[in-house]
Formats: structure tokens, sequence, C-alpha cells
């Protein structure tokens, strides 16, 4: 699986932005790769509506694994009887990071800050779900779908904290297959 995996983003007087998005290197994503990706877009999605005040990033992790675990267990990269420490070993290894960070004059601000302190308004964290099937997998026999295997999805938004929801920053920038699929081939023509 071909797929590519940019994370960037800008500085604007002093601020700076944190994006990833994921597309097919030759344009055209496979049955599989599709399906993976709408499955982490559902789950960024989601934990994009989390993103409220009195909430914390830890919040909006353990509710990130929680929706990954139900997704990678609909397209059986996860067994739906794995639970206990494999199913947790097998998560951590597709998922190996947090939901986020915070975000402000650095990419990964106040990394000292602990990710249990209460989001307030004007906060602005990341929210990056990301799927990594390595080919290496370390426990590979639990994945029973090996069209996955050495597929990256990750999809990974600004967003800003305010008392009437949250706010994604860098709206208007492709998300959905569709989206992905119409700007390369605008790119490329």
């Amino acid at each position: 699986m071909s797929l590519t995996v940019p994370d960037g983003g800008v500085e604007y007087c002093g601020y700076v932005s944190d994006i990833t998005r994921t597309w097919p290197v030759n344009g055209r994503f496979t049955a599989a790769q599709r399906d993976l990706y709408e499955a982490v877009l559902r789950v960024k999605e989601a934990c994009i509506k989390c993103c409220q005040v009195g909430v914390t990033l830890n919040y909006i992790h353990s509710v990130s694994k929680e929706l990954l675990q139900e997704e990678l267990k609909k397209l059986d990269i996860l067994p739906t009887d794995l639970d206990g420490p494999d199913l947790i070993q097998a998560l951590n290894g597709l998922y190996p990071h947090d939901i986020g960070h915070y975000l402000g004059m650095d990419i990964h601000d106040t990394p000292l800050l602990s990710h249990n302190v209460v989001l307030q308004p004007h906060m602005v964290i990341t929210v990056e779900p990301g799927v990594y099937v390595r080919r290496d997998f370390p426990i590979q026999n639990h994945i029973k779908a090996k069209e996955f295997l050495g597929a990256a999805v990750r999809i990974e938004d600004d967003v800003l904290i305010t008392s009437h929801g949250p706010q994604v920053l860098n709206k208007g920038t492709p998300q959905t297959v569709e989206e992905i699929i119409h700007s390369l081939v605008q790119v490329f023509r």
C-alpha cells in the first residue's frame, strides 16, 4: 500500500499550525486504503466533537482508543474476540501516540503541561488519530486482513476550544476521500 503521510504547518504572527493528511501516492485509494482512511476520519470527527471546555486531552485520547478499537475490529484488523492485555498491546502497536497536543507558539507547545489539564476557551490543540499497520507488527498473527499490512493513515486538525464548541482552524483543507482525490487531480493535471 503506497500512502504518503505529510505532516506540516506554517507560522503566522508568532503562532504555528500543525496538520497531517494522508493520500495515495498513485492518486487512487484501494478499497482497503479507503476503508482504513474513512475509519480514521470517523474517529477524528468524533474526537473533535469531544473538544469542549471542561474535558482533557487524556479524555479525548481515551475516546479515540475506544473508537479506533471498534473501527479496527469492523475491518478485521483486530479480531473481535481480542481483549485484555493482548488488545491493549495490539492497539498500542497500531496507534502508538496520543490523540494530540497543545499548539501555540511552538508545534508541541508546553510539552511539560499534563494532558490532564482541563481545556479552557482560547486553548488550541491538535486532534490526530492514526493507524500504522507495520509489516513487522509484533503480533502480526492477530491481523486477519493482510491487505492492510504496511498501511499508515493519520489525519490531524488544529482545534480552537471555545465556549460554543470546537472550531477547526484549518477548515477547508481536504478531508474526505473525494476531496483528496479531487485535489490530487487538480495538482497533477
